[in-house]
């Protein structure tokens, strides 16, 4: 017995416990929060969420009373039950108080200035209850959205661990750019995602609100703006838009501005201005007229920056603009300006010559300063992408630096601030295969390259959420989770980062998005799976990572592992969904040393891989899913006239023949990829086939510049030297269409056959109306099956 007790006082000394209700519990060392706190000192004892019975506040602390209001509604919202608010009385606040106190002075709601004003804050969790403590109202305010992760991880029935957090963001401008202009959101939804954006300590909504698919800002005086440019016309009788009212912009500031979120307008010129021009015209070099953009991509008709009636407009545009966003800032683009139309419009060329310009590059920098001037005598500063460097910076401009880094750089070594949003790791429209939630941890906004005495000027980060491709239903698949980590990356301190530990806290945060009506995407797409022929016939099915050296080392720690499985193809799939959206048979039968067959796989299967925890029911990412298929060319060597570009030519040795299709995205490395070429490929099935079919699919994306062939010719040979035409097939998809299309095409042989040879004609060069016209197409193909 004194053995047995030497060891309970052993186990005691080490961990952190409380005793609370004749019981010991111990306390889970993990604070779940996201950002992670400046620092946290547990204190080894919790307090339950139930005992926690009304809020405090002190009778002349005007900020703290508001904002409790708020925790009101989310505490109910986490817990179920509505806690009343109190003044404080003498003395000390009774047991289960959550006590708000803002010890300073600031503004009450958002600074015209993001991250002007002291965010830091203090919180004391007792097992009696919680303090809060900020100098300002915006420090008070990041503290209960920390308080409310707690309570939404721990839920009515769970315990918070004590002891004593300090908070506060590394940077002051933690953005979202959010693009109304290819695709719209309602004013509910746009309030909840701002909701969101609170809950995770970001302070800009960077709100794009015209581009050359649609101008959604009403501007009085200007009616066509929104009578024309807001909508788009499709040929086949569809029409897409709309616009927000002066009301729908005062009811998103406003709300932003009660979470301590500036709302950035963005105002593109001089580029990206199509759907402007469609409403007047005679703003643009040409005359028009126009319409409302229904493709993507960069267009060359833009503003005439040799008419004066330009400038008149967005006199108007930026009085309208300045009376509902009390920011500071205001973004007016500037990025992917063509200058074709500028270099033949006798206006434009006046206007250089007038302004003693060098070129139609300088004809930009003018532009661009003329709007910041504009903008200065409305007491506004201009925000621009990092194109607006080119000619020199107008005074004041901050660069929005998105072609990687340099642009910040620059114009941090000029004196200018800048904002840092590269398409490496802050672009959050690309997929998760592309820029997985491990990468965007990674990112800090302070290049490495950057001189110390310049990191002041270097405002923070942004996510930018650009919606070509995605429209409303979407947008919460896209943010979430990666939102957590670009969080983390804006508001940790310098060199904290730890990726095991952001996982565990990360886990804690799934169980409650339900409950906010949140539906995350996946994190990641770590894994990938290829096929491999033996010289014996043998074929084999490999899961690995996508990237083997940095995965590798990233996700050592983490307790993860890959799983894999294989399973019959269900007959009741649909053959318009990909592969990870189908029900999958349950139950998978998963093991850890792989899959693998000596022989061709037997009939169409699914092969699965997936990243799983061996501790609990975490897993992390999107399975790799490939579907199989049954083929008499399966591992067949190809012979072919033209290669793919190397960054498309698939995974394997076999990519046309190793038995696996291709999903919805081009770069899943599963097509092959020809760029102004046709496809010309030959296969040797090693012996007569009898009367099989031919098929291979290809896709179209005509964003991306991959369109269908025009036709597929397949042809077949007893010798491969004489060929005989088996069949020809067209197709009538046209090449307007915006949705990723994957279409096949096949034939009957009708006869024995050793050669089968499949070509496939380019397209050519991308038509008129496309934003590449005159530049070379590309061909994409997944795989040529021969079945029986």
């Amino acid at each position: 017995m004194k053995i047995l007790n030497l060891i309970m006082a052993a186990l005691l000394a080490v961990l952190p416990f409380t005793e609370a209700k004749g019981r010991l519990a111990v306390v889970d060392p993990i604070l779940p929060l996201i950002p992670a706190p400046r620092a946290w000192q547990p204190a080894g004892q919790e307090i339950a969420v139930a005992d926690l019975v009304r809020i405090v506040v002190a009778v002349d602390d005007q900020a703290a009373s508001r904002q409790a209001e708020l925790l009101v509604g989310w505490w109910h919202q986490a817990t179920g039950r509505r806690i009343p608010v109190q003044i404080a009385g003498p003395g000390e606040p009774p047991a289960g108080t959550i006590v708000l106190r803002v010890t300073g002075q600031g503004p009450d709601t958002a600074p015209v200035v993001p991250g002007a004003h002291d965010e830091t804050w203090e919180m004391d969790l007792t097992p009696d209850g919680i303090e809060i403590r900020a100098p300002e109202p915006a420090g008070l305010f990041g503290a209960m959205e920390s308080l409310r992760q707690l309570a939404l991880s721990a839920g009515a029935n769970g315990t918070l661990p004590c002891g004593h957090v300090i908070g506060g963001p590394r940077f002051g401008w933690r953005g979202l750019l959010l693009d109304s202009g290819r695709h719209l959101q309602d004013v509910d939804f746009i309030e909840d995602l701002i909701d969101l954006l609170a809950l995770y300590g970001f302070n800009v909504l960077h709100w794009h609100l015209t581009e050359d698919q649609g101008w959604r800002l009403e501007v009085p005086g200007h009616q066509a703006l929104t009578d024309i440019g807001a909508w788009r016309n499709y040929g086949d009788g569809g029409r897409y838009g709309g616009f927000y009212t002066a009301a729908d912009i005062r009811r998103v500031v406003s709300h932003a501005a009660d979470r301590f979120i500036t709302v950035v307008p963005e105002i593109e010129l001089p580029g990206h201005a199509k759907a402007a021009l469609a409403a007047y015209p005679e703003l643009s070099c040409t005359g028009g007229p126009f319409e409302v953009e229904t493709q993507w991509g960069i267009h060359e008709d833009v503003f005439c920056a040799g008419s004066d009636a330009v400038f008149a407009l967005l006199e108007d545009v930026f009085d309208h603009v300045v009376e509902l966003f009390p920011s500071r800032y205001v973004h007016i683009g500037g990025d992917e300006v063509p200058k074709d139309r500028w270099l033949a419009c006798s206006r434009c060329q006046a206007r250089i010559t007038d302004e003693n310009l060098d070129g139609v590059q300088d004809l930009q920098s003018w532009f661009v300063g003329r709007a910041a001037r504009q903008l200065a005598d409305r007491g506004r500063r201009l925000v621009g992408w990092d194109e607006i460097i080119a000619g020199g910076l107008a005074e004041g401009a901050t660069v929005q630096s998105w072609r990687g880094t340099r642009g910040a750089v620059t114009a941090a070594r000029a004196g200018h601030d800048a904002v840092v949003s590269p398409t490496s790791h802050a672009y959050f429209d690309y997929d998760v295969g592309e820029l997985p939630l491990e990468k965007v941890l990674t990112f800090d906004p302070v290049p490495a390259e950057l001189e110390p005495e310049h990191h002041h000027r270097i405002l923070g980060g942004e996510m930018n959420l650009w919606t070509e491709y995605v429209p409303q239903t979407e947008i919460h698949r896209q943010l979430v989770p990666r939102i957590t980590a670009m969080a983390e990356a804006l508001a940790a301190p310098a060199g904290t980062k730890d990726f095991p530990g952001f996982l565990r806290r990360l886990h804690r945060h799934e169980g409650f998005w339900p409950v906010l009506g949140v539906m995350p995407g996946p994190a990641s797409r770590p894994l990938q799976i290829r096929a491999e022929f033996g010289t014996d016939g043998g074929y084999r099915l490999l899961a690995h990572w996508r990237d083997d050296e940095d995965h590798a080392a990233r996700f050592s720690g983490t307790g993860l592992r890959i799983q894999t499985g294989l399973a019959s193809r269900p007959a009741q799939w649909r053959a318009d969904v990909p592969p990870e959206k189908q029900p999958l048979p349950a139950p998978l039968e998963w093991t850890s040393a792989g899959f693998s067959a000596n022989t061709r796989p037997p009939g169409d299967i699914l092969a699965m891989a997936r990243l799983e925890s061996d501790s609990d029911t975490m897993v992390y990412g999107a399975p790799a899913v490939v579907e199989l298929h049954e083929s008499l060319a399966l591992g067949r060597p190809v012979t072919l006239v033209h290669e793919p570009r190397e960054r498309y030519a698939g995974y394997d040795s076999f990519p046309l023949t190793d038995g696996v299709r291709g999903g919805l995205r081009f770069n899943d490395g599963h097509w092959s990829g020809f760029e102004a070429v046709d496809l010309d490929a030959t296969i040797d099935l090693g012996s007569q086939s009898v009367d099989a079919e031919i098929s291979i699919r290809c896709l179209q994306d005509a964003n991306a510049w991959i369109f269908l062939p025009t036709e597929v010719r397949f042809l077949g040979s007893d010798d491969g030297e004489s060929w005989q035409e088996l069949g020809v097939e067209a197709h009538d998809v046209p090449d307007t269409e915006q949705r990723v299309i994957i279409r096949g095409f096949s034939v009957r042989t009708g006869r024995k056959t050793r050669f089968v040879r499949v070509v496939a004609t380019n397209h050519g060069i991308c038509p008129d109306w496309h934003p590449g016209r005159g530049k070379a197409c590309w061909i994409f193909v997944d795989e040529v099956l021969v079945r029986k």
